[in-house]
């Protein structure tokens, strides 16, 4: 038991101070605020921190929260100064990959997503469609990204922003 709380008192100290990644309001996505209900909504019926459905709950929070960081990195390195309209299409065109049965199925995958081949003298290349390190580190993205990435991951970029079918 004493482990158990010790392990939430570290996240308290170590993970909270930097959810807001430098000073950027937090911003939430529809399914992170139906994790955070229904764990509320247990903890009102006297459940305690440590069982499997609060857990499950602050998993999927948190699995969330890694897509939206990653979302709102990739739109602010791809068309962080473009018009809203391009910001949501790079967006789309991501989750339209996560949707593909030619590319992985999570964000983190799509976004980490390498080629490679090698010359006829051996020689091995490697090329990202987008860069790797959009999956870590998220300090200094702006609210405006995050609240691009929250728009499309809530599902409000239907078909006629960018067709289900477009992944390039």
């Amino acid at each position: 038991m004493w482990k158990k709380i010790l392990v939430i008192l570290l996240l308290i100290l170590i993970v909270l101070p930097t959810a807001t990644f430098a000073g950027t309001p937090a911003v939430r996505t529809n399914n992170q605020e139906a994790y955070h209900a229904i764990a509320d909504y247990l903890r009102s019926l006297g459940y305690p921190e440590d069982h499997e459905l609060i857990q499950l709950c602050s998993k999927l929070w948190w699995e969330e929260q890694l897509k939206l960081n990653i979302l709102a990195k990739v739109i602010e390195k791809e068309a962080g100064a473009c018009p809203w309209l391009h910001r949501i299409a790079v967006g789309q065109v991501v989750m339209n990959r996560v949707a593909s049965d030619l590319f992985p199925n999570t964000v983190f995958d799509v976004v980490n997503q390498s080629s490679t081949w090698y010359d006829a003298d051996g020689t091995k290349h490697t090329i990202y469609q987008y860069s790797p390190t959009y999956c870590y580190g998220f300090e200094g993205i702006s609210r405006q990204s995050y609240e691009d990435a929250k728009f499309v991951l809530d599902g409000n970029a239907l078909e006629w922003y960018v067709p289900g079918d477009i992944i390039w």
